[in-house]
């Protein structure tokens, strides 16, 4: 399996990364700040900022969405592989 460092971020293939450091400084808000208006523990957001959350919580990122006033995809965003081959049209009806 490759693995690509990406902003001190350990990116494995096809991903889902969180967007949160952007979506906090756009808002000039710290961890702590989204803490407490969501009630959602610094330290977890401190993961979910790094990426470094292996089982996001449904219940949490919907916390993140509605404290920040986004939407999932202004949260998340999906890192193909770029090495794995496209499956065509006529392989995908078989």
């Amino acid at each position: 399996m490759y693995c690509t460092l990406v902003a001190d971020a350990l990116i494995l293939p096809s991903v889902i990364l969180f967007r949160l450091d952007k979506l906090l400084k756009a808002k000039g808000w710290s961890d702590y700040r989204l803490a407490q208006e969501s009630g959602v523990d610094a330290a977890v957001i401190g993961k979910y900022r790094k990426n470094e959350k292996k089982e996001p919580s449904l219940y949490v990122i919907n916390l993140l969405c509605a404290t920040l006033g986004c939407d999932v995809g202004d949260l998340m965003e999906y890192v193909p592989d770029k090495s794995k081959p496209k499956l065509s049209a006529r392989s995908k009806k078989r």
